[in-house]
């Protein structure tokens, strides 16, 4: 039998804790070499993405098939949506069918706070945030669950969209208080620790150094070649930009132009996967930046946490393929 999971089996199945496990266990498997997660297919056209992404690792195999729509957001759907599969490592046989939307916004935001532990300080209780989608509320979310995050500064032009990621911040993290500014330069002079979270094809804060100087840069959104969200100033000034994939380098205009460019080397590049989990990388001062594209890997280790709790509890609709 064959279980298919939704959006309401998925919402609360895992705690935050439990699913950065999965995120950190798949990073410990990628750098044994335990794993096979080729860089995803990527087709594009009229304003809309279709990716395809296989993975083969010790919990299990998979592949997600999603669509990227940013014009979603305006009518209230999620701005990714699909489906995930997970196949049992021996047999082949296909153990579940996860909604993807739900699947990709929990394990997004866990590679984020994997980001946050490692170049925010300890004792951080604010962040910026620049977008308030999907995204934008799971990384405040995750963010609050690895530093004691008191107050989010956030930058939404949509007054819909900030309603929502108001509200559901109310619910999740009561404590948590939001402000709200109007321009990248308000909140990048309120914080420390930034984090992008759009589909933006240009930076979407100012090329100032003096501004960006010190400063700690999660860059969730973007995801092709022709995205941007950092802007060059961040890479002069960065001595290390961490990746959560290898593939970065190849996929995503946050990396690709700053090295065409010559602001970073390769060998400045370090997957996060080869640091412990322990101790933050950078110290107060340090230019910080950590780029996460997502990895097939990722949805595979969360599907299979997934599976493996609603199984438990009797959750999904079994089906017979």
């Amino acid at each position: 039998m064959t279980l298919l999971l939704n959006e309401n089996h998925l919402d609360g199945l895992l705690s935050v804790g439990e699913v950065i496990a999965a995120v950190e266990e798949a990073l410990a498997c990628q750098q044994k070499g335990e794993v096979l997660s080729p860089m995803r297919m990527s087709l594009s056209g009229a304003d809309r993405t279709l990716l395809a992404m296989p993975a083969l690792t010790p919990v299990g195999a998979g592949v997600k098939v999603v669509s990227v729509v940013p014009a979603n957001a305006a009518t209230g759907l999620p701005v990714t949506l699909g489906i995930m599969i997970l196949l049992d490592q021996v047999t082949g046989q296909p153990l579940c069918i996860i909604d993807a939307a739900s699947l990709t916004k929990q394990r997004t935001g866990a590679v984020g706070a994997i980001g946050i532990k490692h170049i925010a300080p300890p004792d951080t209780d604010r962040i910026g945030i620049i977008g308030c989608g999907v995204q934008g509320t799971m990384q405040a979310i995750y963010a609050s669950a690895v530093r004691p995050i008191r107050t989010a500064f956030v930058l939404e032009p949509s007054d819909s969209v900030y309603d929502r990621f108001v509200a559901q911040l109310a619910k999740v993290v009561p404590d948590l208080h939001v402000v709200r500014c109007w321009c990248a330069d308000d909140v990048l002079g309120r914080v420390d620790v930034i984090i992008t979270a759009t589909t933006s094809a240009v930076p979407v804060l100012p090329d100032d150094r003096r501004l960006l100087a010190g400063k700690a840069f999660v860059s969730i959104g973007s995801f092709k070649p022709e995205m941007q969200e950092l802007p060059d100033g961040v890479y002069a000034l960065a001595s290390t930009i961490l990746v959560d994939s290898e593939h970065a380098i190849e996929e995503v205009g946050d990396l690709v132009n700053p090295l065409q460019k010559g602001l970073i080397l390769p060998e400045n590049i370090v997957p996060v996967g080869r640091l412990s989990s322990g101790e933050p990388r950078f110290h107060k001062g340090d230019t910080a930046v950590y780029k996460a594209v997502g990895d097939a890997l990722f949805d595979v280790f969360v599907a299979d946490a997934f599976y493996r709790k609603a199984r438990q509890q009797g959750v999904g609709f079994p089906m017979d393929l």
